[in-house]
Parts: C-alpha cells; sequence; structure tokens
C-alpha cells in the first residue's frame, strides 16, 4: 500500500473515531437531558400533591372551627375564599363608627370563637412550650388574621374607614386572647406569632349600600361591620420531599 493510500485510511480512521466520540457524547447529553426532564417532572408531582395537602389540611380546619360555632349556636359564612370564616350579623356586631361593644349577644360569640380556635388551631400550629409542630405531610398554619370590615359612612375624625376596620379587627384579637391566652404562644413553622390583624375599611362591602343610605339607615348596612377569619395555610416547603 502506497503512502497517501496509508495516509488516507489513517484520516478516515480518525474521522471515525471523532464521529463515534461525538456519537457518545450526544447519547450521554441526551441521557442526562431526559433524567433532568425526569426529575423535574417528578419534582412538579411533589409540589402538586404538597399543594393539594396544604388545601386539603386547610378545608378541615376550616371547616372544624365553623361546625364548633354552629354547635354553639354562633352563625358563621363559609365564604368562596379558601379558609376565611365570616362573622357577621348574628355574631360579632358594631354600631356605626365603633370599634368595640358591650352588647352580649357579640361578647358570647367571642367567647365561643375563643373556645374554637382552642380546640382545632393546636394540630395544625406549633407550640414552643411543649416543643411541637405539625408533622408531615400535615401542613402548618402561617397566620390567623383577624381582617375588620365597615360601612360606607365617611368619618369625619382623625380615624377613617380604613382605621376603623383596622381598630376593631385590632380589638377583636385582643378579646380572643383574653379569653384563650394559650392561644398566644401558638406559632408557625418559622417561630411568628401567629394572631395578626388587618382592615379592609368600605373595600369589600357586602351590601353595596351607598354612604347616604348606610347614614340614614345604619341596620341596613350592620352586615358590613363585620369581622372575618382568614386561616393561611404556609407555603408547603417542608412537605417537599427531595427526590433520590
Amino acid at each position: 500500500m502506497s503512502p497517501v493510500s496509508e495516509e488516507a485510511d489513517a484520516g478516515l480512521q480518525s474521522v471515525g473515531d471523532l464521529m463515534a466520540g461525538l456519537l457518545l457524547l450526544f447519547m450521554l447529553l441526551a441521557m442526562v437531558f431526559a433524567l433532568s426532564l425526569s426529575r423535574t417532572e417528578q419534582d412538579r408531582t411533589i409540589e402538586i400533591e404538597a399543594l393539594t395537602q396544604a388545601a386539603g389540611d386547610q378545608s378541615t380546619l376550616r371547616s372544624a372551627v365553623e361546625a364548633r360555632l354552629e354547635e354553639a349556636g354562633v352563625p358563621v359564612t363559609v365564604t368562596p375564599e379558601p379558609g376565611v370564616l365570616r362573622l357577621g350579623e348574628g355574631a360579632i356586631r358594631f354600631a356605626a363608627g365603633r370599634h368595640d361593644t358591650e352588647e352580649p349577644h357579640t361578647l358570647r360569640a367571642l367567647d365561643q370563637l375563643a373556645a374554637a380556635l382552642v380546640a382545632t388551631l393546636p394540630a395544625y400550629a406549633c407550640d414552643p412550650k411543649t416543643g411541637t409542630c405539625p408533622e408531615a405531610p400535615t401542613a402548618a398554619l402561617e397566620s390567623v388574621l383577624i381582617e375588620g370590615h365597615s360601612d360606607t359612612v365617611d368619618r369625619v375624625d382623625d380615624c377613617d374607614n380604613h382605621c376603623l376596620s383596622a381598630e376593631r379587627a385590632a380589638w377583636t384579637r385582643e378579646q380572643l386572647l383574653l379569653r384563650a391566652p394559650e392561644l398566644s404562644r401558638l406559632t408557625n413553622r418559622a417561630g411568628h406569632s401567629l394572631f395578626g390583624v388587618g382592615g379592609y375599611g368600605p373595600d369589600r362591602s357586602l351590601t353595596g349600600l351607598d354612604a347616604e343610605t348606610c347614614a340614614n339607615a345604619p341596620d341596613l348596612c350592620r352586615e358590613d361591620r363585620r369581622i372575618e377569619v382568614r386561616l393561611r395555610m404556609e407555603a408547603p416547603t417542608h412537605l417537599l420531599v427531595p427526590a433520590p
């Protein structure tokens, strides 16, 4: 065989070796991509299962609080919003422009709400005194928000409707913790106190009645002067078990 032929054969062999190497590399990259895609799908499935678990626990907790209140004769409305319990007319009542009340009906409702929370929240909260937290797959509470609302009548003093509704929420929270001090030590997994407050003013009116109507007939707008309890579950990162 001539030197030229030998060089040609060596070149072809080198090209063949290079192509084989590239093919092997391509196959390895394809395997890595397939494994990565599989892991992504697996992680997504785990995340969906965790979110479903948290939503189910939230619904179970809300139903338990609702059942205890209804059993005690305290009317409560389950709203379309997940985790929200509405205590309005027939439960917690506020006079126009007032953030507190001595009405026996409302004080009794607060007694029953405090008792219902004591009976239900600990299973979904952490307690530093006992060193306990919900064990996976049970989700934990992130917060219990006491939310105040008002009618549409404009206030002429320094405290507008948003301020007034926040004061109603703060008063309600204070009343609950006075009745059940053990609630104040419950925390979320981050160690933060569960109970917070918020004020929406007239932004989420139920009656839709204007300020003039509410001013002339306050009883028509009593349902707007209400308290809602929002049970928020934590982002379920603790439920996400890394794939082996």
